[in-house]
């Protein structure tokens, strides 16, 4: 969603190191335990962590109105990223089920010529790289077994 990506970028400018922050709020299922990502080695450190949640909340509450500002409120002053993962539950509420979907497209590429091949190749790899960023309901990074 365009909001969201907009969104996104006004943060990564300020925290570039937020992206596995946020890619990880926008799939959880569960609300966001900022302790437990402080015990998680893929994670920035603790008080990056920390940093980053109260500037996303900060952010947020600058940005929005109306229903989405409710949102945003609702989760708690300093929870930028549970804030961040209520709006894409509320506002992009595929975003859940989409690594499911996105495995069902790496399992099964589209057929693709031989001219076109190199760039199939890339777009599946692509595809696979996203998909090993995911995590799922429990914050645990998803694989693909050999």
């Amino acid at each position: 969603a365009t909001w969201s990506r907009k969104t996104e970028i006004y943060i990564l400018s300020v925290f570039p190191e937020a992206l596995p922050l946020l890619r990880m709020a926008t799939e959880s299922l569960v609300d966001i335990d900022v302790d437990a990502l402080k015990n998680d080695e893929e994670m920035p450190a603790g008080g990056t962590i920390d940093e980053v949640n109260v500037q996303v909340f900060s952010a947020l509450m600058a940005l929005t109105t109306n229903e989405p500002f409710d949102i945003v409120q609702g989760a708690g002053t300093g929870c930028g990223l549970e804030a961040w993962r209520r709006l894409h539950r509320r506002f992009d509420p595929g975003t859940a089920g989409r690594s499911l979907g996105l495995l069902k497209e790496i399992l099964n590429p589209a057929k693709a010529t031989v001219e076109h091949l190199r760039h199939s190749i890339e777009r599946l790899e692509e595809k696979f790289r996203r998909y090993c960023d995911r995590r799922d309901g429990q914050g645990n990074k998803m694989t693909l077994n050999e």
